[in-house]
């Protein structure tokens, strides 16, 4: 309710619904949340932990992370409330993860109800659609060195909490190059 209540004016009805829409999940690391082929529309708020879309197929013969979601951050497993298609891939619990999850269907009740509803759906939509960009963004970048500067520059936070293996999986880049990137900052004074 603090993430919502920094955003718009709740009432006690706002602590009601969100008691009645909210599920509460603790997924242990490697549990998933959504596999690709299921028919589950939700979206998942992180509290704790860390939440990975990953891709069927492998690259190098390793897993495709297509986005991590870290505390505060939404995961869904369709584009926004109104879609009827599923994404392509399985969300993962990279860590320990507690996360609150609501059917898109009680978001779109609640759309429909309230404008502080329409507030936080706009906020866990919009944080989704920005991380989205700014990876297609640095994913799209030709090298491995200047993918890994993009997401050092793009992704601070996540670049603390994830593994060089995640950061290898999710960038499409060798371990070898994340640690090489990694001494480069480093070395150059640009390690945060």
């Amino acid at each position: 309710m603090e993430f919502w209540a920094k955003h718009c004016h709740l009432e006690d009805y706002h602590l009601q619904w969100a008691m009645e829409s909210f599920e509460i999940l603790n997924l242990k690391r490697g549990e998933y949340l959504f596999h690709e082929g299921s028919n589950l529309k939700i979206t998942g708020l992180v509290m704790n932990g860390l939440l990975a879309r990953e891709k069927e197929g492998s690259w190098k013969g390793r897993r495709r992370l297509v986005l991590i979601a870290g505390q505060y951050q939404s995961i869904s497993t369709t584009i926004h409330p109104y879609s009827t298609t599923c994404i392509m891939g399985d969300i993962v619990a990279l860590r320990k993860s507690l996360i609150l999850v609501i059917g898109n269907k009680k978001i779109r009740q609640g759309l429909e109800q309230d404008p502080n509803t329409a507030c936080l759906v706009n906020i866990l939509s919009n944080n989704n659609s920005r991380a989205l960009a700014k990876m297609l963004t640095v994913k799209e970048s030709t090298s491995p060195s200047e993918r890994y500067l993009l997401f050092d520059r793009l992704f601070p936070e996540l670049r603390k909490l994830t593994t060089q293996r995640e950061q290898a999986d999710l960038l499409g880049i060798s371990r070898d190059t994340v640690q090489k990137m990694q001494r480069f900052l480093l070395f150059n004074g640009q390690n945060r």
